[in-house]
């Protein structure tokens, strides 16, 4: 039999349970939170046996609670719970106690009528799981209420928050809250593991320590929460007790120590910010040795608050750093920061809420939980902005390595990948290609009397020339120095030398960026044309005949075509 967690009860809860400010709790078929109808009496230092803690009540010594939830803060002394309970019909009936705390680390439970004990439970996870009547996250009792007067007793002890979301009413009512409640849980944790597998692959794929961290975000998110709901418990570890005890600060640590370790990879603050990198390892660092030293005193509780402190504090340092890389430029970062927003926002609530700050609110309590899914929402966004830009950048950065910075045409490597198809297609559809060298004569003449400044613009001028005048579908490259290559496909010799002499002659006419009455009779090409009819030619070849072409033009008085 499961139940719900204590967060959808309170929803339900404080819609359809009377306020009621009277002692004894209603038995109709309703569920209803006992905090109002209960009176709660403080231990001290010395325990209290059932007997002393009977009479303390009797004696007037208890306090009436004054909300729906009794929350009493973290660290605190022991508590019993009184609730008075009358049946009136003459054959007893059965009831459900549900104590919707999973890390209570002792909880002693009596039904007692006319000072006899009807029944008695010790649960707690310092005991076994296999302690509990009933196999859940929760503590859950059944309860033989026989005719008339009885009342349950309760004692409460734990070193974490001491929050008491405690329900009573009927197994069934119970029952269909609960299975509601799976469904939602199935549907958080389903997605959270679903994003984190698909960001593992992807890791694995493009090997991006991003995606490692944001998988390791995710899965100390998802601990986090599983222990605090009590599955993980209940699901995997229930023989082991002394680590589960210590659950709670270790994973809080984990996740705030994994959130720490995406946001810096993230924003990249080992390149942009080592000094802060480094301040973000020591904090670590520092954490885990007050956790390691607060475990080894025994002090469970200091060790839950260090653990929420530094949640929240790391959130808070990561803020500012990420509204500084969204305003220097890197537009994922508006991502992390709003995210960062929503988690503080959440633990900060939360952690007030749960050490008794903040007066005891279902929405508050569960402030973590709505935070901390919109941080890993917003989070999974920012990664794919941040992939996106990536890729454009490495878009750029590819075409920027395939470009001549000059002029603006290919460079010798573009030129090489992407002539290499086209001289496939020519060999296996037996067409003719054509491959002109331009060489500019007499150019080192025009640095050393111009400089390289007006060098510069006649390389470029060439270039604006050339590239207005050959057709469409050829190919253009600056191939070193002032000599430029282009393959002309499908050309056969004719047409190639038609082409290669209104090159010539562009050339001859160009205006640079300079004293074109200077420089203007200086400004001429030779060029050397080589045709393939047909016939297998590797680059290598055609470039090798070409070139044999244009020391003929130049050897002829330069400011020609050869073929």
């Amino acid at each position: 039999m499961r139940f719900a967690h204590p967060l959808t009860f309170l929803l339900l809860l404080l819609v359809f349970s009377p306020a009621g400010s009277g002692m004894q709790l209603p038995l109709d078929n309703g569920t209803h939170s006992i905090g109002r109808h209960a009176q709660y009496l403080v231990e001290g230092e010395k325990p209290l046996s059932l007997q002393e803690a009977s009479r303390a009540f009797a004696h007037g010594e208890g306090r009436t609670g004054t909300a729906e939830v009794m929350n009493f803060g973290i660290a605190t002394d022991p508590r019993w719970i009184r609730l008075e309970l009358d049946n009136p019909s003459p054959v007893s009936i059965e009831r459900v106690l549900v104590v919707g705390n999973p890390w209570i680390d002792r909880l002693d439970a009596y039904l007692v009528s006319q000072e006899e004990i009807l029944g008695e439970w010790k649960l707690g996870d310092r005991l076994p799981f296999s302690a509990r009547s009933k196999s859940h996250r929760y503590f859950v009792l059944t309860l033989e209420l026989p005719a008339g007067g009885s009342e349950v007793l309760l004692r409460v002890e734990t070193p974490d928050p001491m929050i008491l979301p405690i329900f009573f009413g009927t197994a069934k009512a119970f029952e269909q809250h609960d299975r509601h409640d799976s469904y939602t849980y199935g549907l958080v944790y389903g997605l959270l593991l679903g994003l984190a597998l698909y960001n593992l692959v992807l890791y694995l794929q493009i090997r991006l320590g991003r995606y490692l961290a944001y998988v390791g975000f995710l899965s100390s998110f998802l601990l986090m929460n599983m222990t605090y709901t009590g599955h993980f418990f209940w699901w995997f570890w229930p023989p082991e007790l002394s680590w589960w005890q210590w659950g709670h600060p270790l994973v809080i640590g984990l996740y705030a120590t994994a959130w720490a370790w995406f946001a810096a990879t993230f924003l990249q603050l080992r390149h942009y910010l080592p000094g802060l990198y480094r301040g973000v390892i020591w904090l670590v660092g520092m954490f885990w040795f007050c956790q390691l030293a607060l475990f080894a005193l025994g002090e469970q509780g200091w060790a839950v608050t260090a653990s929420i402190l530094f949640s929240l504090l790391i959130t808070l340092l990561i803020l500012p750093v990420a509204a500084m890389s969204w305003r220097s430029g890197m537009s994922e970062a508006v991502y992390l920061l709003v995210a960062s927003i929503a988690s503080a926002l959440g633990t900060g609530i939360t952690a007030a809420t749960v050490i008794n700050w903040l007066p005891f609110d279902p929405i508050g309590f569960r402030a973590i939980e709505i935070g901390l899914s919109l941080d890993a929402i917003l989070l999974s966004f920012g990664l794919s902005q941040q992939y996106r830009n990536t890729q454009r950048h490495l878009l750029l950065a590819q075409r920027v390595a395939r470009v001549d910075p000059l002029t603006g045409l290919y460079n010798r490597r573009a030129f090489e990948e992407v002539v290499e198809p086209l001289l496939a297609s020519a060999e296996r559809y037996r067409t003719p290609v054509s491959l002109i060298l331009l060489d500019l004569d007499h150019f080192k003449t025009i640095n050393d009397r111009f400089g390289h400044h007006v060098g510069d613009a006649v390389l470029r001028a060439v270039a604006n020339v050339m590239r207005d005048t050959v057709r469409k579908d050829d190919i253009l490259a600056r191939w070193g120095g002032e000599e430029f290559i282009l393959l002309l496909p499908e050309t056969g010799r004719d047409q190639a030398l038609n082409l290669a002499e209104r090159l010539r002659q562009a050339v001859a006419s160009v205006h640079p960026e300079a004293d074109v009455a200077v420089i203007n009779d200086h400004v001429t090409a030779s060029l050397g044309l080589f045709t393939s009819e047909g016939s297998h030619q590797l680059l290598d070849e055609l470039v090798r005949n070409a070139d044999a072409c244009l020391y003929q033009a130049k050897e002829s008085g330069r400011n020609r075509v050869c073929s």
